[in-house]
């Protein structure tokens, strides 16, 4: 059992966090700090099973410098990327649950250092944010919890879009919502599936991303996974599809990801708060509007409040007269030209 002590100003999001790592973990027992005054604690009086996750505000108000806190027993949360990159603090604005599997997977010598388990590296300020939200995923996730509200089609218009957007990109369309039809409408037949995919990646994944052309289908425009059956990928988490698309962006294989997901996927919330950007197609009745807040409730369960004004773009989308066309007319529908007038496309 360790002692897990959050030292943080933000007294919601210290408590959440408390309050989750208190619900998951194995037993480690959590003391919170949101006041620096009351903040007595010694790094000295530490024993070996015991960690620190501290807020940058927090850690300047006890006086305490970044250089007191390059120490394996610290974990240093921030919300600027660029000490993220730079330093390896741990992100703020990613699922708590993330944070938990960082401190659970820490384990420590008997000099009382925190290293990987299995690595010689240290897992404190120095190794503190999963790799895969490391930096700009080059994730763009289309999700609503409502439903008809034009999701596919806004997906499959914005990803034709922005392969010919400024420096043309190279957009890799996935369709995670379950029973799409995307394999009938494109008449894919002669790819490998997701579920091939994930399996391929999780036994060799240097050779699975050096051959990716063997699964993904080339419209002329775009490129599409071809989803196969959903039975195959229900049990998928959300982290495993993280940790594929940014591997495929670290690889430089594609410019963009452009995922339409469903509320089928395990840890949707997740996928959100790793996603570069989320538009999120909504109504304004009054069921959407509940429907819309019970999401957004569930978002800050597991997350800062922050997550969903820093990360996600609502569109109340209009009527549109021609969206009963072919899928390859989609870029010059009244769709496409609203999505360039409000200019969607240059918040990616």
């Amino acid at each position: 059992m360790k002692r897990v002590i959050i030292c943080d100003t933000n007294t919601v999001y210290a408590k959440k966090l408390a309050d989750y790592i208190n619900n998951h973990s194995s037993g480690d027992k959590v003391i919170l700090y949101t006041d620096t005054e009351s903040f007595d604690l010694e790094l000295s009086d530490m024993d070996s099973s015991s960690l620190i996750i501290i807020s940058e505000d927090f850690a300047k108000g006890a006086g305490m410098s970044y250089g007191y806190a390059d120490n394996e027993k610290i974990f240093l949360l921030s919300d600027d990327m660029q000490r993220v990159r730079e330093n390896g603090a741990i992100y703020r604005y990613q699922p708590a649950d993330y944070i938990l599997r960082l401190t659970e997977r820490s384990g420590r010598t008997d000099d009382g250092v925190i290293r990987d388990e299995g690595s010689d590296t240290y897992a404190g300020i120095n190794r503190g944010i999963d790799p895969v939200i490391n930096e700009k995923t080059g994730i763009i996730t289309v999700y609503s919890p409502l439903g008809r509200v034009l999701k596919t089609t806004f997906s499959l218009t914005l990803a034709g879009l922005m392969s010919g957007y400024g420096k043309a990109h190279k957009v890799l369309y996935v369709n995670l919502e379950g029973y799409s039809g995307i394999g009938n409408i494109y008449d894919i037949k002669d790819k490998s599936t997701m579920a091939e995919l994930i399996y391929d990646y999780s036994t060799d994944k240097e050779s699975t991303l050096k051959n990716m052309e063997n699964y993904v289908y080339d419209t002329g425009e775009i490129y599409i996974l071809y989803p196969g059956p959903w039975s195959e990928l229900e049990d998928i988490d959300a982290h495993t599809w993280i940790e594929l698309f940014s591997s495929i962006i670290k690889a430089q294989i594609f410019d963009l990801i452009i995922i339409d997901a469903g509320s089928c996927i395990h840890g949707i919330t997740e996928l959100i708060s790793n996603s570069d950007k989320v538009f999120m197609p909504v109504r304004r009745d009054v069921l959407s509007v509940f429907k819309l807040e019970e999401f957004k409730e569930d978002l800050r369960r597991i997350s800062d409040d922050a997550v969903y004004e820093k990360v996600v773009r609502e569109i109340e989308l209009p009527w549109f007269n021609d969206l009963n066309v072919d899928h390859y007319d989609l870029c010059a529908s009244e769709l496409a030209e609203y999505i360039r007038n409000e200019g969607l496309l240059s918040l990616i």
